[in-house]
């Protein structure tokens, strides 16, 4: 089943209804993969990245339900991204107690504002393209090998020669390949990002 299609506007208007676990399943779905790679990209690991981001979410749908959230005064993305910061900040001071003895600052690791929003925008960005990958293989009549040679070639870094010889094509159906399913994902990414836009202006 594809994703659906509710814009940020429309989600926030639905997770008021607590019982609408609907809504909090594609809510959950479009933010915590963003947040464990943000927590892992801020130095956690696979497990505290994974407590970070319940943690996260948890405490953002408490908030919004409480009516802490004003859209009219900054984006859900600043929002949702300040509560992952302290959360991360948070296990880097439980760690930084169990490793006080090697003199290190618990704080060392956290970037600067900037960066933060920088791994974030990167982090969006990845789970946009997973997202339409999965699109792709479940709406399009593409073959699975040409997909397969696109993310080979694109995503992770093998040669035009390497891939040719894995997906058992020629080098002249590796490009081809790459352009076609290129062609299809921005139209994906596309409809994928307007889904993830908020703030002031955003799409109703």
């Amino acid at each position: 089943m594809t994703h659906s299609l509710r814009t940020t506007t429309q989600l926030l208007e639905s997770l008021r209804d607590p019982s609408d676990r609907e809504v909090w399943f594609e809510f959950d779905g479009r933010y915590r993969p963003i947040l464990i790679g943000f927590a892992q990209r801020m130095g956690l690991g696979a497990e505290e990245s994974e407590e970070v981001a319940q943690q996260t979410l948890a405490q953002f749908v408490e908030g919004y339900r409480d009516g802490q959230y004003d859209r009219s005064k900054g984006r859900l993305r600043n929002w949702i991204l300040g509560i992952a910061r302290h959360r991360v900040i948070d296990h880097q001071r439980r760690q930084g107690v169990r490793r006080q003895w090697r003199g290190d600052s618990a704080l060392d690791a956290v970037p600067d504002r900037e960066d933060i929003e920088a791994i974030w925008r990167a982090e969006e960005e990845r789970s946009i393209l997973a997202r339409a990958l999965t699109e792709l293989r479940q709406t399009t009549r593409l073959e699975e090998r040409t997909i397969r040679a696109f993310e080979l070639l694109t995503r992770a870094g093998r040669s035009p020669t390497e891939v040719a010889t894995e997906c058992g094509m020629s080098e002249d159906e590796v490009y081809l390949a790459k352009h076609r399913v290129t062609k299809r994902l921005r139209e994906i990414v596309g409809k994928l990002r307007t889904l993830y836009e908020d703030g002031v202006g955003a799409d109703d």
